[in-house]
């Protein structure tokens, strides 16, 4: 779309004009991809999603099977006994449903039907249900549904915020997740919602300035690692999970998209440039403290929103990576003088 604007308001002028239709979006960031230069060239990525593949890695980067066949994967998360594997798989140019891989049989099955978009699964800590995203048009909710496919996904968070990227603490008691209110300057903030008593949502991180997100809590529930853009790039950062204060830089150089191991002993996250890192950290008093940043092994993941397309198995010896296929790719469409698209429809 397109739409005249006053430098000197500050304001738009006008309704928007349609450029491209179908323009591609990446799985779960409802971002279509395109440039205009400033003599008249459009550019944009169109045509077939690009592919990925499920591919497993050692500790060392060594990679060990492949998981199902290429296809248009995002955000994959591994069950809690390591048994199975839940991730979006995207359809057409904007569909997308989730699915479930049983890693120890080589099965698959489709969890979710429905017209809207649903991406972004989480398992609970009992694997007995995956909380998901459903989008239709700009709106994020998450919902709920039995991990064996049994009965209707049921709503899990609902409002008029935008709300994405959830998870259960150990005891199934809070619900984390990310939440954009219209009054946040359009920034996410990481927020609770205890799923006893009154359900009342409150917010844990909230800087309207800065974008905060991918919470992941650890094992005990006592610490919250997540990412932050406050230095002007994502990092990665842990703070205490309803007690204290403080925050603590993990990363450096960029990094994000947080994973614990299921002992809460290790922490993963993937850095700016895409290797799968390693921190010691240890406690000390109420606070951290994080000494050597191991890189484990350089990573390859889909471009887009690389640093989540990963996970690690409990245990922490095997990382499941969504690896861009590399015969794949998306058409790259130039519009020359593409103004003249505006004439045409006024």
């Amino acid at each position: 779309m397109a739409q005249r604007f006053d430098p000197d308001k500050l304001q738009l002028i006008g309704d928007g004009i349609l450029l491209v239709e179908q323009n591609a979006v990446d799985i779960g960031l409802l971002r279509g991809e395109f440039t205009a230069s400033e003599n008249g060239v459009l550019a944009y990525a169109g045509g077939a999603p690009s592919e990925a593949r499920l591919l497993w890695f050692d500790r060392h980067g060594k990679q060990l099977f492949e998981t199902g066949i290429p296809g248009v994967y995002g955000f994959p998360r591994i069950s809690p006994d390591g048994r199975k594997l839940a991730v979006s798989m995207q359809s057409g140019s904007n569909a997308s449903s989730i699915w479930v891989f049983d890693l120890q049989r080589g099965l698959s099955t489709h969890l979710t039907f429905d017209s809207r978009r649903s991406e972004d699964p989480v398992w609970s800590p009992d694997g007995r249900s995956i909380a998901f995203l459903f989008t239709e048009g700009a709106k994020r909710d998450i919902y709920q549904k039995p991990a064996d496919g049994t009965g209707n996904a049921t709503p899990l968070i609902v409002n008029d915020a935008d709300n994405v990227f959830p998870s259960w603490t150990s005891d199934m008691r809070y619900l984390v997740f990310q939440r954009r209110l219209s009054s946040a300057n359009g920034q996410f903030e990481i927020w609770a919602e205890p799923l006893f008593g009154d359900h009342k949502a409150f917010p844990v991180i909230q800087n309207p300035q800065f974008l905060e997100g991918d919470p992941a809590l650890s094992p005990d529930e006592k610490w919250l690692a997540h990412d932050s853009d406050e230095t002007g790039r994502f990092e990665a950062y842990l703070t205490p999970f309803l007690h204290g204060g403080g925050k603590w830089q993990i990363s450096a150089g960029g990094g994000g998209c947080p994973r614990w191991r299921a002992d809460g002993r290790e922490l993963f996250y993937m850095s700016a440039d895409d290797k799968v890192m390693s921190p010691e950290i240890s406690e000390q008093g109420p606070g951290v403290g994080i000494s050597k940043v191991k890189a484990l092994f350089q990573a390859h993941p889909k471009p887009s929103a690389p640093e989540c397309m990963y996970d690690v198995m409990p245990d922490g010896k095997k990382f499941l990576v969504v690896t861009p296929d590399k015969q794949g790719g998306q058409n790259l469409t130039l519009i020359v003088n593409w103004p003249a698209l505006l004439r045409k429809q006024q």
